[in-house]
């Protein structure tokens, strides 16, 4: 039996989730063998601690039983026993919809070896996952760097570089491999409607005043699916979530395209790829610090709430990104929008197959119409699909937003990439 519990006491205070999982003796007895318990960060419901805790729960179950079972989930929550059981209660919240789509596809891996039944309880009932909620909700522990929900189209957050810091907001993108935000000697319309770095205002900007003394002027360009920059390189401390590493080079740009870099609320873009073959820049952030070898991307479905960035640990509770469509070859993203083609934004499932270059497994990503129909007001919706031809690559594919909103992905330089609901994915 598992039992669940969440809770959360307000939008200023942090929440928690516990879950427990007990095995049933010869005497009938329900015995603990296993408990867990989570910290949420401020600004959680008590309906998406609940779901917390069911999909933490329910992950733990799908790793350590294997064999055939009859696994009864029993919660005080009404809302989540009804929207998961048999009733299917319909589900009016992105953010909810968005975590009780991750508890389906735990649900659809385990009911091929076991029987699940659904139990609502009185909280009464249910004492031993609500004191590990309220224990979760009670831990110290470091908050992840916000992202800002700009119309499901860009998530941004604060990154500070020099000393004392600048704070810029970038575009967090594992896409490319170049940090770079505007420079003080950029004229751009682009550059004046967004804050630029000031070399002169930073004490520990001196490497970079002596590349430039070598003769260092050299500029380069910067071309992306929507957009081009040319940057001057400079070297300084940069800092982010609390991770501080020293002697960085990175881009100001002294030069910028109008689109779509003048109309977005962002300054630059900080790219997390590892270090590029020939790369101006040199080793890459991710590259520079051990503290960077792991990261963890939280995108919310709804523009109201934020998404996270965790830096050196990931959220428990939570695949080129950066960019806001799944983007593939043109001939075959026509195919695809030709399929899924209707007037009332409720096309089919679709389903993504991602292989492991080495292990050869592979892994299915399911998309609702609901995940991948970007909403631009109450009546007009698009999909989150598009045909791009990519650096001469007919069969790339760019795992942007577009999917990313629906699972939470960890890239870890140690391990191969990881996403949430047990679906292991390894980098090229």
């Amino acid at each position: 039996m598992l039992t669940f519990d969440g809770g959360s006491q307000g939008e200023q205070s942090s929440a928690g989730s516990g879950a427990v999982l007990y095995r049933k003796d010869d005497d009938g007895q329900f015995d603990e063998i296993a408990a867990w318990s989570l910290k949420l960060g401020p600004g959680r419901t008590n309906n998406e601690a609940e779901y917390e805790a069911l999909c933490m729960g329910l992950e733990k179950v799908n790793e350590l039983i294997e064999e055939p079972a009859n696994l009864i989930i029993q919660g005080d929550s009404r809302l989540v026993i009804n929207q998961m059981g048999p009733s299917q209660w319909k589900v009016n919240k992105f953010e909810l919809q968005q975590l009780k789509n991750r508890a389906d596809n735990v649900i659809n891996e385990l009911v091929d070896r076991m029987n699940v039944t659904w139990i609502h309880t009185l909280r009464c009932n249910n004492k031993r996952a609500d004191e590990l909620a309220t224990f979760g909700s009670r831990q110290p522990g470091h908050e992840p760097l916000e992202l800002t929900n700009f119309f499901n189209a860009e998530f941004y957050g604060d990154i500070q570089i020099g000393t004392p810091g600048q704070s810029f907001k970038v575009v967090y993108d594992t896409g490319s491999s170049t940090l770079w935000v505007p420079g003080r000697k950029c004229r751009s319309t682009a550059c004046r409607r967004h804050k630029r770095f000031v070399e002169s205002l930073s004490t520990t900007a001196h490497v970079a005043h002596n590349l430039r003394s070598r003769g260092d002027s050299q500029l380069f360009p910067i071309h992306y699916g929507t957009g081009d920059v040319k940057l001057q390189r400079e070297t300084d401390v940069i800092e982010i979530d609390n991770v501080t590493v020293n002697g960085v080079t990175f881009g100001v740009s002294v030069g910028e395209s109008r689109f779509p870099f003048a109309t977005s609320p962002a300054d630059g873009i900080c790219g997390l790829s590892f270090t590029l073959p020939r790369d101006p820049f040199g080793p890459s952030l991710i590259d520079s610090s051990d503290s960077l070898h792991i990261i963890g991307f939280y995108y919310s479905f709804n523009p109201r709430f934020h998404g996270s960035l965790s830096v050196g640990s990931i959220e428990d509770g939570r695949i080129a990104r950066g960019t806001s469509l799944v983007v593939g070859p043109v001939q075959s993203s026509a195919e695809l929008l030709q399929a899924i083609e209707t007037d009332d934004c409720r096309g089919p499932n679709v389903t993504i197959l991602l292989q492991g270059e080495s292990s050869g497994s592979v892994h299915e990503i399911l998309l609702t119409a609901d995940q991948y129909y970007i909403v631009n007001d109450k009546v007009d919706c698009e999909p989150g699909f598009a045909g791009v031809r990519l650096h001469d690559e007919e069969d790339l594919w760019i795992l942007g937003s577009t999917l990313l909103r629906s699972y939470y992905a960890v890239f870890d330089r140690c391990e191969p990439l990881q996403l949430s609901c047990g679906a292991t994915l390894e980098m090229a």
